[in-house]
């Protein structure tokens, strides 16, 4: 990119003719053009490899996430159900000891 650059400052300043200048500029704006949308199409293949990996890792956290919540839900249901079986043991328990 930079010898393009540099190039096309030498057309603007070399003594030619005019056509001459024409071509050369029309020339230099060729490479330029090439150059510029072989750097877009590496950038981009750049990019679309982060994304790619970028949704590969939300997948993944979203799958450990789900996993995570699931065990989760089953520890509270198993809690909600021990603390039910304690509050019954302690209501039979209370009867009993208001009986005596």
């Amino acid at each position: 990119m930079g010898a393009l650059t540099g190039g096309a400052i030498v057309v603007f300043l070399a003594p030619q003719s005019g056509e001459q200048t024409r071509s050369q500029i029309r020339k230099t704006g060729a490479e330029l053009q090439q150059s510029v949308e072989v750097g877009c199409a590496e950038a981009l293949k750049r990019i679309e490899a982060v994304v790619a990996e970028i949704h590969s890792k939300v997948q993944e956290l979203s799958v450990k996430a789900d996993h995570r919540a699931g065990l989760d839900m089953e520890r509270l249901d198993r809690w909600r159900e021990e603390l039910s079986e304690m509050e019954e043991a302690s209501a039979e328990a209370l009867a009993e000891a208001r009986m005596e």
